[in-house]
Formats: C-alpha cells, sequence, structure tokens
C-alpha cells in the first residue's frame, strides 16, 4: 500500500504477504512526521476504504485516523506507555467509511528500521460489538439512572452525594445530595466548574491541587482510552461544620451508546461516617468465630451479632478495666475462648468473638486471625504482615518498603496520658490506610512504629512524592484538646530492584534510613 510513500527496508519488518496475512488490521507509521507506511488490506476492507479514499480521509496521518473525540486523550496514553518501553496498548474509534465509528483495541511497537527511523508497528482488532453489548447491558435509561441513584443515597447512611458526568460534553447532571449544601454543591453546569467547586473545600492546598488534578475532565479521559473503566479515589474536604473528614469516590466510565459520548457515574461515601454493621462485614464477617458481635458500652447491649448469642452477665467494668492496659482482653467460659477489643476511636462499642476450645484443629486458625485483627482498627499485626509481604516478594522484583516511627511516643505517654497516645496511634493508622492504595500492604511493627509495602512504587521519585504528602498532612495536626502537642514522624524507605532482596534485607535497608533521621534531628525521612 502506499507504494511512492515506502522508504522503509521491508526486512525490518518482514515481507508484505506476510503482513497482508495478520489477522485484524496492521499498518505502519513513522514516529517523526505521524505519516502511514504500510496499511494492510484486511484493514482496509475492515473500515470500508479503498487505498486512495483511505489516504485522503485521514490525511495519511495516524493521529487523524483516531476519532476526534478520543484523538488527546489516545495520544498522550501512548506518548505515556512508550516513556518507558516499547510497548503500547490503548482504546479508540474509528470512522469507518459509511460514517459508523468502529471501537478497535490497538496494540503498538516502537521499532526502528534498518534506516534509522523509528516507527509504530500496530496491530488492532474489533472490538465494537463487545463494547456495545457491555455498554447496553451496564447503562441505564434517564429514569431508571434517577431511580438507582436516589436509592443508592437512601440505602447507604454515609452516601454523600451521585450524579453523572459527560466528558465528551463537558456537562454535569443527575445530581443528588445527601444535603441542601451537598446538592447545591454539585448542582454544576460543567465538569469543569463541577471539579472547582469541590476543590474549594478541600482540606489543604495540596489535596486541592491533587483533587484538580486527578479529577479534571482531561486525566478522565486519558484513562478511558487506556482501557480504563472503575476508578476509587480517596481525599480529605471540610464539612459544612468546618470540620475535616475523608470521602472516598467511586467512578464508572462508559460510553452512552446512542451518541457515542463518554460518561462517567460518580457516587461518594463520608468513610469517618461508616455505620457499624458495615465496619463490622468489612472486618471479621468472613472470619469463622461460633459468633462475633458489638456491645454498645453505655448500654450495655448487644447492638449487632452474628451466629449464637448466648453471652451472660456481660461485666462492663471489668472489660472496660481490661482493656485500658490490653489490646484484645480474653475471658474463658464452658469452654469457649471470648475475646473483646474496642471498635472505635471513642470507645464506644467493643467487638466480641467467641471460640468454641473444643475445635483443635480451627483453634490455631481462629488464633491466628484474630492476630490479624487484633491490632489498631483492623490493621494487620506483625506476623501477620511479614507472612503476606513474603508472599508478595515470591511475585514480584519490585516495590517499596516504608517504615514509618512516631518520634519521642514514650514521652507523650508520660506527659499526656496513655488514652492521649493511644488516640495518636488510631489516628495515624487510619490515615496510612485511606492514604496508601488498596493493594499496598500495611501492618503494625511495634507499638509506635508502621510498615508498609508498595508493589507498584519502584522509584526513588515516586517512594518521596508519596512521603512528601504525608508530611505534609501531619505537619499541623494537633490532637483534640491538647493544642501543644505537635505530632511527629521519623521515617526510612528502600526500593526493592531485585528480586533476590529478602525480607529481611529490605526490611534493615528501610530501618537504616530511618535511624539515621531519628539520630539527626527526627521528623524526616530518608530513602535508598
Amino acid at each position: 500500500m502506499f507504494e511512492e510513500q515506502i522508504d522503509w527496508d521491508i526486512s525490518s519488518f518482514g515481507s508484505k504477504e506476510l503482513l497482508d496475512c495478520m489477522p485484524g488490521g496492521s499498518f505502519i507509521y513513522y514516529v517523526d512526521n505521524d505519516q502511514f507506511l504500510y496499511v494492510s488490506q484486511n484493514m482496509l476492507d475492515m473500515l470500508g476504504y479503498t487505498e486512495q479514499t483511505f489516504r485522503d480521509k485521514f490525511n495519511n496521518r495516524f493521529s487523524e485516523l483516531v476519532y476526534i473525540q478520543d484523538r488527546e486523550a489516545t495520544l498522550s496514553t501512548i506518548v505515556n506507555q512508550i516513556s518507558g518501553n516499547s510497548f503500547d496498548t490503548c482504546i479508540y474509534r474509528i470512522e469507518k467509511a459509511d460514517g459508523t465509528l468502529m471501537w478497535v483495541k490497538d496494540e503498538g511497537h516502537l521499532v526502528t528500521t534498518s534506516s534509522g527511523r523509528e516507527c509504530f508497528f500496530v496491530v488492532i482488532i474489533d472490538i465494537t460489538e463487545l463494547n456495545h453489548q457491555n455498554l447496553v447491558y451496564r447503562n441505564k435509561n434517564q429514569k431508571e439512572y434517577d431511580e438507582a441513584m436516589q436509592q443508592l443515597l437512601l440505602s447507604n447512611p454515609n452516601a454523600i452525594c451521585a450524579y453523572k458526568l459527560n466528558l465528551t460534553q463537558n456537562t454535569c447532571s443527575n445530581c443528588h445530595g445527601a444535603s441542601d449544601y451537598i446538592t447545591k454543591l454539585i448542582d454544576a453546569k460543567t465538569v469543569d466548574e463541577l471539579v472547582q467547586r469541590v476543590a474549594l473545600i478541600m482540606y489543604d492546598d495540596y489535596s486541592t491541587k491533587w483533587f484538580i488534578s486527578n479529577i479534571s475532565r482531561e486525566h478522565l479521559l486519558k484513562k478511558y482510552a487506556g482501557g480504563e473503566r472503575d476508578l476509587t479515589v480517596s481525599y480529605r474536604r471540610m464539612r459544612e461544620n468546618g470540620n475535616p473528614t475523608w470521602v472516598k469516590s467511586f467512578l464508572h466510565m462508559l460510553e452512552n451508546p446512542k451518541t457515542h459520548d463518554i460518561e462517567v457515574i460518580v457516587y461518594s461515601i463520608d468513610v469517618n461516617h461508616s455505620s457499624i454493621e458495615e465496619k463490622i462485614f468489612s472486618r471479621i464477617c468472613e472470619e469463622f468465630y461460633d459468633c462475633f458481635g458489638l456491645i454498645e458500652m453505655s448500654t450495655g447491649k448487644v447492638k449487632y451479632y452474628y451466629g449464637s448469642n448466648d453471652l451472660k452477665d456481660i461485666d462492663l467494668k471489668d472489660i472496660k478495666e481490661n482493656l485500658e492496659t490490653k489490646e484484645v482482653y480474653c475471658i474463658f467460659s464452658e469452654e469457649k475462648q471470648i475475646n473483646f477489643f474496642y471498635f472505635d476511636d471513642l470507645e464506644e462499642y467493643v467487638i466480641f468473638s467467641q471460640i468454641d476450645m473444643n475445635k483443635p484443629l480451627m483453634l490455631n486458625k481462629d488464633h491466628k486471625k484474630l492476630r490479624k485483627y487484633s491490632s489498631i482498627e483492623g490493621i494487620n499485626s506483625r506476623v501477620i504482615g511479614e507472612e503476606k509481604i513474603n508472599e508478595i516478594l515470591e511475585k514480584t522484583d519490585h516495590g517499596c518498603f516504608f517504615i514509618f516511627d512516631i518520634d519521642d511516643f514514650k514521652i507523650t505517654i508520660d506527659t499526656f496520658g496513655r488514652r492521649v497516645a493511644d488516640r495518636i496511634l488510631h489516628n495515624f493508622a487510619k490515615y496510612l490506610e485511606l492514604f496508601f492504595d488498596k493493594n499496598d500492604l500495611l501492618y503494625r511493627l511495634a507499638s509506635d512504629r508502621f510498615a508498609v509495602f508498595a508493589p507498584n512504587i519502584n522509584t526513588i521519585e515516586k517512594a518521596s512524592e508519596k512521603l512528601d504528602r504525608i508530611f505534609y498532612d501531619i505537619k499541623d495536626v494537633r490532637v483534640e484538646g491538647q493544642t501543644d502537642l505537635l505530632i511527629s514522624i521519623s521515617a526510612g524507605a528502600h526500593i526493592r530492584t531485585e528480586k533476590n532482596e529478602s525480607y529481611e534485607d529490605i526490611y534493615s535497608h528501610a530501618e537504616k534510613q530511618m535511624l539515621i533521621v531519628k539520630n539527626n534531628g527526627k521528623g524526616s525521612f530518608l530513602i535508598n
């Protein structure tokens, strides 16, 4: 194809006969001038063009082959993917000769020809039908959508808002808020306006910049072009009463089958006010205890339970006194072991779990699970954390291991008391849990020390960016009622670059960095 344009060595890619036999469509274009060198007959047949009409339609350029509404995001995705690699994968639309749009999956390979010029060799497959079936199944009409959003808000007491964005047209619609304040806030005409409005109530300048960057229309379009459809983001905003809270937003991106516009359904919940049932199920409902439940300490009533609730004569005073010095209080009754531990920071509720001591095979398993959930706010204990991290290290050869240590914690206990110190531990652990990604492993190393292994952080720059954000977030944190108490942490981190580095190796490197910080003024971090 385009014989007069071809000035490349055919041996760089094989014979044209071989290329023409490849399944799907294939083409090659120069990187420097964006012009096609070769287009297979299969691709021309897929799109319904002749060689000349194809060339005229797209000005013989790859960028113009990509449908205009997908173009910016697609080209940006390709550049980002090949920055450290020679392969790219993306999804976009191409206009066929009959005017309809065809969705394609693009697999590209950046190569250098024998003449020294860089080219992209690309194979595409038609995914229009598959994409359409998925969208028809998941996309609701306007009335059904409104009803679903209203029901979603009513069914979850922690729901804040639900709305729909049209990224292609830059519009915002179907805004449903849990309060008049939220409804007015999100009732914007455009996506850009909505992002700017919400950014105004972020916790600090860093959060504002992060939100604008990650929830912008351009960023979401790039994510969509790269094949992503579902996103979850957590951020800190200010409530109507002026207090900060953590929010988690769920975004689902899809194509409108009628208009072909890219739309986003957004649903947000207040993480700080998760319901009792929701927290219990997220922490222990999958465990195989004989029973577990929640005691309301102000009344002594079992507010929620699962299994055979046969607790008798609960001694609230005894539980309170023991939990002042222990993370878990265990008692034995009628060949059963009952474990109690605080559920919330305010110590208004206690979770209990009951184990049948006559089940020796289950006992060790349950003890192991208890160790998993006996730490602060469900954070993994050191035993469980080290078991999990060794499993992860077997599967990956990179990642970053962080160690965080709360500075002068013993002095804090002696000066302000155990309850204030425990509040610091709980809040810092909760912050780390929300801040790091769900695929990152967080666990407690010691009373005032935590560790995180992040498999997807593989450079010092990325690790430094994470730590900069953490130190920025906590620099002005105060404990309620203790305005003179400043929170300070020291951290060390190590980038794992070789699979033969064991857990002991990465731990030793990160701890060494952290101890250097501790011995040189504290309140900072080092990475190697």
